[in-house]
């Protein structure tokens, strides 16, 4: 992995960046945030075109891609999680650092609104709802007009005004529960306490059919507005079950607390017929939400395993120097097509997890840590070993066949492409089992990425794309057998086979390892096909990769820093195992 793929790499993001802010008419809210984007975009570019990406101007261009760009992303995770579990002082401290990292109008008036709601909840909403009153009398434009409302609606809520809160919500146009889920989620509250379950259910709808019903980060918001509506309806034993389960890890103490004891409270009132169905729907629909999509923490233990065996392996085989030499990786199990073609086949599993340097690293296992864990709760972890590990052997199969390709290929990118094609796979044959907003937005995301990948890597001839296209493919082809609900179905035969399976892959791991302990060089060498080379006055039988410098009339390996017929060169005379490995082959190489 060198500066030059991360410059290419970083301009993508960025790229993809501003085409999602203008994709979503978000431009004018963040344009100062979108200017940050495009300078850095265009300091990419600068670098590029100047071969400058090793330098200062390349490497500070790609480290500010990577904050601006994941850096909001992690301040509104923080953000939502906080606010979901009720926490508004840290929700407040992300949003300020979201308005840093992403300056504009949008992360302003977020900061400030909850800025306004811990001041109310601190006991200033006289002074809060006085301010918005004011605001509100100036206000002139109808978008910042339900703005304004919108935050008053608020903080007449947290002050337990109900009857105003909901009556504040009557100016709003009607489906602003959809692009306003936690107000939504307020007021399904607020109709709630005013025994009005009617009104509260049909919120709730409108609330599902918006961002909440499409984006897993609004799912807890959802969640925790559903059993609201289900406590407040006296249905003890649902919410009970419910909090017994997954649900209950999206809610704080006190949170579950409230809804547990108002369940018990209004256990066995008298409700209208029309309600009971929408009740025993809302409940199904909760617990078939959480299944899926919420977790909690480690859950995800197959994907945590491979991430630390791959950091490991790099402390361990390449120490994380910042370019290995190939010696080193083709000593540890690197996919080195000429010993792979002569027979060692096992280097298929270990190249897996072997990686170019620490950007590599990085950058490979943030993607797996982000696809893999998602991945791994919808298989479940021994199908998505098995969907993980065939990606890459097919990957592999894929970069051995590539005559295009140079001769040696590390990474666990084959791997996680083919996560990423499972994925692919599953949302497509999978409809109905979440949110189809939702489902149609995270396909579409998880289709681009893949195009952006597979684009990136024709653009760069260091990339092996013929591992990322086979470990898509292969991905998305092991998921339509084994993932669930593919053709080996669910049954105790099904879970028999797919665990044979997972069994027999680990074997070839340790198969693998085992061939790495046990195999030299020297017989790795051994194993190469070989041509008859004239240099220096006579013949030399090399391995047939070699190349030959007819100016300096030499034959040398592009890998090892070997050359013949001249004296070996550094690193070779430094380390042992080249030492040998030149002696090894100057005398092979004599005897044509």
């Amino acid at each position: 992995m060198t500066w030059e793929l991360g410059v290419v790499m970083a301009a993508s993001l960025l790229a993809l960046q501003l085409v999602t802010l203008v994709t979503r008419r978000g431009l004018k809210d963040e344009l100062p945030y979108a200017c940050l984007l495009a300078a850095d975009l265009a300091l990419l570019i600068f670098a590029q075109a100047t071969q400058r990406q090793s330098m200062m101007v390349g490497v500070a261009g790609t480290l500010a891609a990577l904050i601006l760009v994941f850096g909001p992303r992690l301040a509104d995770r923080l953000e939502h999680r906080a606010f979901a579990r009720d926490d508004l002082g840290r929700a407040l401290a992300a949003a300020k650092l979201r308005e840093i990292l992403a300056p504009g109008l949008g992360a302003m008036r977020r900061r400030r609104q909850l800025a306004n709601l811990v001041e109310a909840r601190a006991g200033g909403a006289a002074q809060v709802l006085s301010r918005l009153d004011a605001e509100l009398g100036a206000a002139r434009e109808g978008k910042l007009v339900n703005t304004l409302l919108i935050e008053r609606a608020t903080v007449l809520f947290l002050a337990g005004r109900f009857r105003e809160c909901v009556d504040a919500t009557r100016k709003l146009p009607g489906d602003w529960p959809a692009a306003h889920p936690v107000l939504g989620a307020y007021v399904v509250r607020a109709h709630a306490e005013l025994g009005e379950l009617a009104h509260a259910a049909a919120i709730l709808n409108i609330i599902e059919e918006g961002v909440a019903g499409r984006d897993p980060g609004g799912l807890s918001l959802l969640v925790q507005a559903r059993l609201t509506l289900l406590a407040f309806a006296g249905r003890q034993t649902d919410v009970d079950r419910l909090l017994a389960g997954e649900a209950r890890t999206m809610l704080s103490d006190p949170a579950a607390q409230f809804l547990h004891d108002t369940a018990r409270d209004r256990a066995g009132q008298q409700l209208a017929p029309a309600m009971g169905p929408i009740l025993d729907d809302v409940a199904v629909r909760t617990a078939e939400a959480a299944r899926p999509l919420i977790r909690p923490r480690g859950r995800a233990p197959v994907t945590i395993a491979l991430v630390v065996a791959n950091v490991l392996v790099a402390l361990v085989a390449t120490r994380f120097a910042i370019e290995p030499q190939g010696s080193v990786l083709i000593r540890w199990g690197a996919l080195f097509r000429p010993a792979v073609q002569g027979g060692e086949w096992w280097r298929a599993f270990t190249a897996m997890f072997l990686h170019g340097g620490p950007w590599h690293l990085g950058l490979n296992m943030y993607a797996l840590y982000m696809l893999g864990r998602f991945c791994e709760e919808i298989f479940g972890p021994l199908r998505y070993f098995v969907t993980y590990v065939a990606a890459g052997l097919i990957g592999a199969i894929g970069s051995t066949l590539n005559t295009q390709q140079g001769g040696l290929s590390v990474g666990a990118s084959g791997a996680i492409m083919g996560v990423l094609g499972a994925l692919i796979v599953v949302l497509i044959l999978r409809r109905g089992t979440w949110p189809e907003r939702w489902r149609r937005t995270l396909l579409w995301n998880l289709v681009m990425l893949g195009a952006l990948q597979i684009y990136v890597g024709f653009q760069l001839p260091m990339i092996d794309n013929a591992a990322h296209v086979g470990g898509m493919l292969g991905g998305g082809a092991t998921a339509l057998v084994v993932a669930p609900g593919g053709i080996l179905g669910r049954s105790s035969t099904a879970r028999a086979l797919v665990a044979a399976l997972a069994v027999a892959l680990f074997v070839g791991f340790a198969w693998a390892g085992v061939e790495v302990a046990r195999t030299p060089l020297e017989r790795t060498f051994d194993k190469l096909p070989t041509r008859v080379i004239n240099a220096g006055g006579r013949a030399w039988r090399v391995p047939a990769y070699w190349e030959f410098d007819a100016e300096d009339d030499v034959v040398r390996d592009p890998y090892f820093g070997i050359t013949l017929p001249r004296e070996p060169q550094a690193p070779v005379a430094a380390d042992p195992a080249l030492r040998r490995l030149y002696d090894h082959i100057e005398t092979r190489a004599g005897s044509p």
